[in-house]
């Protein structure tokens, strides 16, 4: 099976943007993404539907992981996009950006 780059939006919408033989090229897709993530800012690797692997901005100070790996790490990626949903549709997120939007993932 190959990873698959899968782009979503805050309210759980998604694209699968590729596929690749390995994480690294998947990594590598995303970080060369573009003006393309406006609409979909949280990029996601899975392999299988299983989170492999889910960036963000908040890391371990120690471990130097980035929290929503740790939170959704082998995770299927049918609870993730639930969470999303979930997390878009209270009061509180409307007009949030992307950081505050990955507190509140964190907190879900």
């Amino acid at each position: 099976m190959k990873y698959k780059l899968i782009c979503m939006s805050f309210d759980g919408e998604y694209v699968t943007d590729s596929e690749h033989d390995t994480i690294e090229a998947a990594q590598e897709a995303s970080a060369n993404m573009g003006s393309r993530w406006i609409f979909y800012p949280f990029h996601i690797i899975v392999k299988n539907l299983t989170v492999k692997e889910m960036g963000g901005m908040y890391y371990n100070v120690e471990t130097h992981e980035a929290l929503l790996d740790v939170k959704f790490r082998n995770k299927r990626f049918t609870t993730v996009k639930s969470v999303f949903e979930k997390c878009s549709k209270l009061p509180e997120a409307q007009g949030m950006d992307c950081e505050e939007f990955e507190n509140l993932l964190l907190a879900a």
